[in-house]
């Protein structure tokens, strides 16, 4: 979608067409000149060159105080393929070769003056217009399909297929999503003095088994500042804490069913997983709510498989599907009717309810109302609930049989929505961080980015000399892709023909700054030296055509059809003085590192380009998965903290050959988008957005960069019930040959399940016994790990101990329907079960789900942590995060320096990067770590350990904890050890209300937890 004003402009394009530019010459004219006027208008003493840096997102102290943020917000609008700072001097550069009678602007010591132009003369008054007329997405026009005959052509495996077939008559109109500019938000309230009784009667009646009165009853809702004591008002974002357990949830029902009957408000809600969303349909639906789900096209079929393993009975006829319950697999349906009708039986993400053919013309898919993946969608206009997930919320786009906007779910919550609950905030900013963070098969299949990239290339500009053959940027894209793919084919052949190398790189993260490290610390002892290696190596990736030496040896290589020894040697040369003493490992490493370097630079130039390509070929972002996410919110996110960055991942093949590369791309601070989105578009659109509501039970994480809500809580909401207590243990095994204490976590693969083998048996007789205590309350135990091939390892484990073959199950993400697994998806059913011991995977379950008995209290009663968690190696993700913490500070430090504009940027990407590159050249272990990364990697671990806790106090129930491997507690000199961290942290905060009120259980019991040191060995 542009919204650069095509139409306002086009006379003047045509005007100075006439006056002898060419179409490119006169559109890159009006775009130079209206930044230009624009960013002189806001603010005259921006440097000619750094414009750029005002476009990329970033407000104060990037620009000044009191900058006027509606007109830049349109700039940022128009120009997104100014935002790379090279684009914007070509186009300068270009702009003054122009012959002076063309142009508004003249250059004098690096400013620009305006001056009358001698052609076009009415231009500044089309300028104005652009810059006060009002921006809106215009909706495409396009005709609904009528009954009678259709086609649609598709490509499978690059081969052209054309469907056709016949369109019912259908007689049904169903509401569009309309603009909603001018409805007014309501405004939303609710007294504290006003009480739950009759809202939680009325509910009650109206629902069954979902007894509101009760859990009303429980419920305390405080204000946590005495000027709103009495009054909560949905306004803008706010925070309100709560401790699990403690009633969020159902809060966030009752002032649903309050709002929407009450005051006719809409709702949205934001929710962790597909299933979690179908549970608050079922229960929103139940009381009389019009609650519609959001369900991204993507992985649909697993969803159904998931939802089929949970409620389908098999011993039962097909006549079950009939029922309530399953009435959410209508949902999660991927049919098409269009393609049922035409029998295009292939079962894949193609949907062609844009693309089919009528009378000549393309017309839009007149049966929503009939398909799997729209048809609860058709109903979003009536709805007074909108449900979706965060991916579903950041990905999914209306289509525009429903929309014709096209707007994703996200900017049509903000139009149309009064409030947005977000469950579990802390994890969805997570999450939104993580959406910014795309991965995709890079090259070396048709279905990847590059060879995506170059067909769409091909198909676009193949034959159309007379329209392209002068346009100096296609063809320096053109080239620039040509130079890719040449490079792409050498770097594959030098991975197949080197296994070490490839078992080198495999599920490594892969960065060119990385290699150069790599590489120097290998050609040299001398810490000087290395440095003026790894200097040089990151030099030539940042600019390969600055290194002219360099750049001459890769190209030899690059059109060699022999052996690049030579090359190589030479290259050696440059860097070292002995090239003899070099092994060949490291001259096979040097050599991928030129290739890996050279093709990165010509990706980044691919992306920093593709918007300013993209708008004189007339492409679309569609099919290129890498280019759409971003692109969408580009204006209004703040870009990646060290510029776009990309990194890569090879997956080798399971049977040791060639495997394939990942291409990932960090584009932007995704969760931005949740703490402004009340008002994210209002500079752009002069609309407010809804009130959001933020909530979780660890969202205040003090210290933590993943987790931590950065807005203080205004409100919290805590239980009557007594809270629940917990006892904690450190329950270390000891090898009974060696007396060492025995550690999973930091080992080895093969050292590491050997040890969860060693201690899973050593805890047969600890495990008796608690299944005997826990029998008098009919509670069960977790065996909690980190992976589901740990958990296969301590099923494996209990399989051979004649105690417990009969007595547990193990979780599996779709169960296989083997005896012993057990599917995720059934996991709140697990009372069904005889079982008495569940093994799950830490990230599995912990959040979200609620594992109950007939009583509706936890289900079990004990959980043993056999394997200390730790942020898997080389997670992209979490160093991302990490760094998105620190950007308070890192602004601070650059307003300290006074420092704007261009400066300002470069400042923060310099920082940025030195921050990124230590996280991955650093050793991660615990020992090793500075304060402050202790301190988030004691949250990042604690946080999961802690909602895991949780499932086991629903209902007020206690719980009594285990830690087992030896990992938790090992003090080193001057470094405190996890357990002990834990143990400091909260007693720092003991008296904090909030903090008590989400931790209180875990604080209170934390004192005793290193009291027992040792395992009965016996």
């Amino acid at each position: 979608m542009s919204y650069f004003p095509y139409k306002l402009t086009k006379e003047l394009r045509q005007q100075l067409e006439k006056f002898g530019l060419k179409k490119n010459e006169a559109e890159q004219l009006i775009k130079v000149e209206l930044l230009l006027l624009g960013i002189n208008n806001l603010d005259p003493s921006v440097p000619l060159e750094e414009m750029w840096s005002l476009l990329i997102g970033y407000d104060e102290p990037v620009i000044r105080k009191y900058t006027d943020k509606k007109l830049l917000m349109r700039l940022r609008l128009f120009f997104p393929e100014f935002r790379h700072g090279g684009f914007w001097l070509e186009s300068l550069a270009s702009y003054f070769q122009l012959d002076g009678k063309y142009r508004l602007f003249i250059e004098e010591e690096g400013k620009v003056r305006q001056i009358s132009p001698q052609l076009a003369i009415n231009r500044s008054k089309v300028y104005s217009q652009c810059f006060s007329e009002p921006i809106e997405k215009q909706a495409r026009k396009k005709e609904f399909g009528q009954s009678g005959e259709f086609s649609y052509q598709r490509f499978i495996d690059t081969i052209p297929h054309t469907y056709t077939g016949t369109i019912p008559e259908t007689g049904k109109v169903y509401p569009e999503l309309k603009k909603h500019t001018n409805r007014k938000k309501v405004n939303c309230s609710f007294s504290l003095q006003d009480g739950w009784d009759e809202l939680a009667n009325e509910m009650e009646s109206k629902s069954k088994g979902f007894d509101y009165v009760k859990r009303a009853e429980r419920i305390e809702f405080q204000s946590l500042h005495p000027s709103t004591k009495s009054t909560f008002i949905y306004e803008e974002t706010q925070h309100i804490a709560g401790g699990l357990s403690a009633g969020k949830s159902t809060w966030m029902v009752m002032e649903t069913y309050h709002q929407v009957t009450k005051n006719g408000a809409k709702v949205g809600f934001i929710e962790n997983s597909v299933s979690q969303v179908r549970e608050r349909v079922r229960e929103l639906r139940a009381l009389g709510i019009h609650a519609v789900p959001i369900i991204g096209k993507g992985g649909r079929q697993k969803h159904t498989e998931q939802f089929l393993a949970s409620h389908a009975d098999s011993s039962r006829d097909i006549s079950q599907f009939l029922e309530e319950e399953f009435q959410g697999l209508q949902w999660l349906s991927d049919s098409c009717t269009l393609k049922a009708l035409a029998n295009d039986f292939t079962r894949d993400n193609y949907y062609p309810c844009q693309s089919i053919i009528q009378n000549d013309q393309k017309v839009l898919c007149p049966l929503a109302h009939t398909c799997g993946i729209y048809q609860e969608w058709t109903n979003l206009a009536q709805a007074d609930v909108w449900i979706a997930t965060t991916a579903s919320l950041i990905e999914s786009k209306l289509p525009a049989v429903v929309d014709p906007l096209e707007r994703t779910v996200f900017q049509a919550m903000y139009d149309w929505l009064d409030i947005v609950f977000v469950d579990e905030a802390d994890a969805v900013q997570k999450q939104l961080d993580e959406r910014f963070i795309v991965e995709v098969e890079a090259f070396g299949n048709m279905q990847s980015f590059l060879e995506q990239l170059l067909l769409k290339e091909r198909q676009t500009t193949i034959g159309k000399y007379s329209e392209f053959a002068n346009d100096k940027l296609v063809q320096k894209w053109r080239l620039n892709l040509g130079e890719l793919d040449k490079t792409v084919w050498q770097l594959f052949a030098k991975v197949q023909h080197t296994p070490m190398l490839r078992k080198s790189l495999d599920q490594e993260l892969l960065f060119p700054n990385r290699f150069a490290y790599k590489i120097a610390k290998k050609l040299a002892a001398d810490e000087t030296t290395r440095e003026k290696i790894e200097k040089r190596l990151r030099k030539f990736a940042g600019n390969p055509s600055g290194d002219k030496q360099l750049t001459h040896h890769l190209q030899q290589m690059l059109s060699s059809e022999l052996r690049n020894d030579a090359s190589i040697r030479a290259v050696l040369l440059l860097l070292v003085e002995d090239a003899d003493k070099v092994s060949s490992e490291t001259k096979d490493m040097l050599e991928f590192f030129l290739y890996f370097a050279y093709m990165d630079y010509n990706f980044k130039f691919l992306l920093s380009y593709y918007p300013a390509v993209q708008s004189r070929l007339g492409t679309g972002y569609d099919s290129l998965q890498l280019l759409t996410r971003a692109k969408e919110y580009r204006p209004f996110l703040l870009e990646a903290m060290t510029g776009p960055l990309l990194g890569y991942r090879y997956e080798q093949a399971e049977d040791g050959g060639l495997g394939v590369f990942k291409l990932i791309e960090y584009s932007g601070i995704g969760r931005r988008l949740l703490y402004d989105w009340h008002s994210i578009y209002e500079s752009a659109f002069g609309r407010k957005g809804p009130s959001v509501v933020l909530l979780s039970g660890t969202s205040l994480a003090p210290g933590s960069d993943h987790y931590n809500v950065e807005m203080q809580p205004q409100w919290l909401i805590r239980s009557q019930l007594p809270q629940s207590e917990i006892m904690q243990s450190y329950i270390p095994m000891f090898d009974r040959e060696t007396h060492q204490k025995i550690c999973i976590s930091g080992q080895g693969e093969q050292k590491r399940q050997e040890n969860l083998r060693k201690i899973t048996r050593y805890l047969e007789n600890r495990l008796l016994s608690e299944l005997n205590m826990l029998k008098k309350e009919g509670r069960r135990i977790l065996l909690v790990v980190n992976s589901y091939v740990d958990a296969q390892a301590v099923a494996d484990t209990l399989e051979g101990m004649s105690s417990m073959r009969e007595n547990y199950r193990v979780l599996k993400r779709e169960g296989s329907g083997m005896r012993k697994e057990f599917s995720r998806s059934q996991i709140e059913l697990f009372r069904r079960e005889t079982e008495q011991i569940l093994i799950v995977p830490l990230m599995s379950v912990g959040r979200g789900f609620n594992i109950l008995d007939e009583n509706g209290g936890a289900l079990f009663g004990s959980v043993f942590f056999l394997v200390r968690p730790y942020p898997v190696p080389n997670d992209f993700s979490y160093m991302i995060q990490t760094l998105h913490a620190a950007l308070p500070s890192i602004l601070e430090r650059i307003e300290r320096k006074n420092l704007r504009y261009a400066k300002a940027i470069k400042e923060l990407r310099r920082q940025s990067m030195i921050q990124f590159e230590m996280m991955y050249k650093k050793a991660d272990f615990w020992a090793s770590l500075r304060a402050k990364e202790r301190e988030a990697l004691s949250w990042f671990i604690f946080i999961p350990v802690w909602q895991m806790i949780g499932r086991l106090l629903r209902g007020g129930r206690n719980a009594r904890i285990f830690y087992c491997d030896g990992s938790f507690h090992q003090p080193a000199a001057n470094v405190p050890s996890l357990l002990e961290y834990w143990k400091k942290k909260m007693k720092k905060h003991r008296k904090d209300e909030i903090f008590m009120a989400m931790y209180g259980p875990f604080v209170k019991s934390i004192d005793t937890i290193l009291e027992e040191e040792r395992e009965d060995e016996n």
